[in-house]
């Protein structure tokens, strides 16, 4: 899957960092040369190669996790929320305070080992896929988990996918803010892509990180395209009904997404 996103900054008259979102197997990452930043799917790429000029961020889901993952066995019962059947993953509950150190632990210290000092923060409000939750409580255990990261790893760098309710607590220890699905979203359960309905692109337009963005963070409107054979020359604009900020985002996208790809 990929998805590529240019933004330019809410406010300043120099652009945003041009944005790659690919979760395939075996990055090609040469072909990210032109862009600053590319996030990928670490478990896909051992091996972290070197691109002068492109930084490479890490795909990590915070609040659910498959069984294929290495961490899953030692996740303990009490800690699943709930279960996610379209994407046959489990909802991780986010108040136990020791989920913050096993995430820091677990998930994030290994991708550091590897070399990866951005990461890309998925699944921010899956515990509404539970039956009862606290939703205060919930959203103070992942700016327990962004504050962890940072007391752990010095200079780390973070883009959150949605999750607008913890930005005002997060601000200065975030780069980005992404905010997926604006026009298409991929259904895991059919396996096709569908439009977005307007309730719901009007209620991410609302959203204060994505018509009024933070000073200090960029905000990212993704969206998905079919499969085309190429990723050189294709541009997909849209003028966005933001009152701070012109999108001008070439993106396409492939069905089969891996767990996480933005949907």
């Amino acid at each position: 899957m990929l998805c590529i996103a240019t933004i330019v900054w809410p406010g300043a008259s120099s652009a945003a960092p041009a944005v790659a979102l690919y979760y395939g197997q075996s990055t090609p990452i040469k072909e990210f040369r032109a862009f600053d930043m590319v996030v990928v799917e670490p478990d896909h790429n051992q091996a972290l190669q070197q691109l002068p000029g492109t930084d490479q961020y890490a795909y990590v889901s915070v609040a659910e996790v498959q069984a294929s993952r290495p961490y899953y066995a030692d996740i303990p019962a009490q800690w699943k929320l709930a279960r996610n059947g379209a994407w046959k993953s489990d909802v991780i509950d986010q108040t136990p305070p020791e989920w913050a150190d096993f995430f820091a632990r677990r998930v994030i210290a290994p991708l550091w080992d590897r070399g990866y000092r951005g990461f890309f923060l998925d699944t921010l409000v899956s515990y509404r896929l539970a039956i009862n939750f606290d939703e205060k409580a919930q959203q103070q255990g992942l700016v327990r988990v962004i504050e962890t990261l940072h007391q752990r790893f010095p200079g780390i760098k973070l883009v959150l996918n949605r999750g607008f309710e913890i930005v005002p607590q997060v601000r200065d220890k975030i780069q980005m803010v992404a905010a997926e699905s604006l026009y298409q979203a991929w259904n895991a359960n059919s396996q096709r892509y569908e439009e977005v309905s307007e309730t719901d692109r009007n209620w991410l337009l609302g959203q204060p990180q994505v018509g009024h963005p933070l000073q200090v963070l960029t905000s990212s409107a993704v969206g998905f395209r079919t499969t085309i054979s190429s990723i050189v020359g294709i541009r997909y604009s849209c003028l966005c009904r933001f009152l701070t900020f012109f999108l001008d985002h070439p993106f396409v996208g492939e069905g089969g997404l891996p767990f996480g790809a933005l949907s």
